[in-house]
């Protein structure tokens, strides 16, 4: 066709002249009789035009009439309308309502973070501390990698702890509670020794006071209370006088005043008060004298942290001529971080890898094993490899003890030792008990 119609009803335009069609508002509209033209309208308040572009060129003119018109805009023409071609999945906003996308800063590249196995509380807080102000959840994750290895190691009782920079051993925070504990209710107890010991009063008085308490006779049903209060108090002290005046009672031949002596001089925390007692573990000639002072240094701080008074202790309860001084030196490595003091773990070890030791001893190194899982929740690895060892070889009580440390320290290999001597038990107690052990132990290792 050379040409074409308007709109219906509208009668052909004379040959010369273009068609037009009604646009909006009454507006004529040309009508290109030619193929491959394209429209563009362009409209504001007071102002209509009609162009027609072909091809490239509709770009460019949709362009050059945003240009003018947005001109009018803000030369106080009103609204502007702008049609072109658009998808019709696009929804196009005005330009002054649009969201503006929010402008975010470049951040540096942050640094790979890999902690050491072996952090201590004040490096893991440093790095949430970091990771709080940077959102850096990268740092957040390596501080709950560690926390959980380090969870995973309290828990697996064979694998042996770091002491030496994991913060402070569950040994080391029982005695501060149990020195706090110590320190309060000694304070808050009203006796004729706390009288005595009050701050008001000179040193020296305050001195022969508690002296006079300590060593008077026992008379009357506080007097008991009263001497054990005044050792107290003149341990604390700190002071020389007192430090002598429970020297000479400890070597006292009242038995009862001799180990309150001993207690006091260890619950000082005074050093030259607890060489005293280093010394007569060493070398006093009575054995009573050495077992009171191995008793009494387990309430030490030193052995807590597995220091010089632990390795004393390991010494005696190797080698002391006295099989009762061994026992109460054994007994008190229950309270000695046994993951830093390696006397006391081999000292151990050799109790219960040695056949032909004293049963008693044994028996004692096993109980105290059990108490030190009591408190720090773990064994050393090498000393759980030494209670299976034994489980074999022993009888009677003592393979019944062995079995229970096992059960409560056990790891998971330690089932595969509980099940050989439950095949070559023959005794329907004994095959309960290590049933028993074997179902605590796979519980437990189930759950980790």
């Amino acid at each position: 066709m050379s040409g074409h119609t308007g709109c219906a009803g509208q009668a052909r335009s004379p040959p010369g002249r273009r068609p037009f069609a009604r646009g909006p508002g009454g507006s004529r509209r040309p009508q290109d009789p030619a193929a491959g033209k394209e429209l563009v309208a362009i409209q504001a308040p007071g102002l209509v035009g009609w162009g027609e572009v072909s091809g490239e060129a509709a770009l460019k003119v949709t362009q050059l009439g945003f240009a003018f018109v947005l001109g009018l805009a803000v030369g106080g023409s009103g609204a502007l309308a702008l049609f072109t071609p658009v998808r019709e999945d696009t929804e196009v906003a005005p330009a002054e309502t649009a969201p503006q996308r929010p402008r975010t800063e470049r951040r540096a590249a942050r640094e790979q973070v890999s902690l050491p196995e072996d952090s201590g509380d004040p490096v893991l807080a440093e790095n949430l501390g970091r990771a709080q102000f940077d959102r850096d959840w990268a740092r957040v994750a390596e501080v709950a990698r560690i926390l959980r290895a380090r969870g995973r190691r309290r828990r697996a009782l064979g694998a042996a702890r770091s002491g030496a920079g994991g913060g402070p051993s569950l040994l080391l925070l029982d005695h501060e509670y149990r020195r706090k504990a110590f320190l309060l209710q000694l304070r808050e107890r009203v006796t004729p020794a706390a009288d005595a010991a009050r701050e008001d009063l000179p040193v020296a008085e305050r001195e022969r006071r508690l002296r006079d308490l300590l060593f008077a006779p026992r008379v009357g049903p506080d007097a008991e209370a009263a001497r054990r209060d005044a050792a107290y108090h003149l341990g604390l002290l700190g002071t020389a006088a007192g430090r002598e005046a429970l020297a000479r009672a400890f070597e006292e031949s009242d038995p009862g005043l001799a180990r309150l002596a001993a207690e006091a001089l260890a619950r000082s925390e005074d050093p030259e008060a607890i060489g005293v007692l280093v010394e007569a573990l060493r070398s006093a000639i009575d054995p009573a004298r050495r077992a009171l002072a191995a008793e009494a240094l387990a309430w030490t701080r030193d052995a807590a942290l597995g220091g010089p008074v632990a390795r004393e202790l390991a010494r005696a309860a190797r080698s002391d001529r006295s099989r009762a001084v061994r026992a109460h030196a054994i007994a008190s490595l229950a309270l000695v971080d046994l993951d830093r003091c390696v006397p006391a773990r081999e000292a151990l070890v050799s109790l219960l890898a040695d056949p032909v030791e004293d049963a008693e001893l044994r028996r004692a190194a096993v109980a105290s094993l059990r108490a030190h899982w009591a408190i720090a929740r773990a064994l050393p690895g090498e000393l759980l490899v030494a209670l299976e060892g034994a489980l074999l070889p022993s009888t009677g009580a003592l393979r019944a003890e062995v079995v229970e440390a096992l059960a409560e320290a056990g790891r998971a290999e330690t089932v595969a030792v509980l099940e050989r001597a439950l095949f070559a038990s023959k005794d329907a107690t004994e095959r309960g008990l290590l049933e028993r052990a074997i179902a605590s132990i796979r519980e437990r290792t189930r759950s980790r």
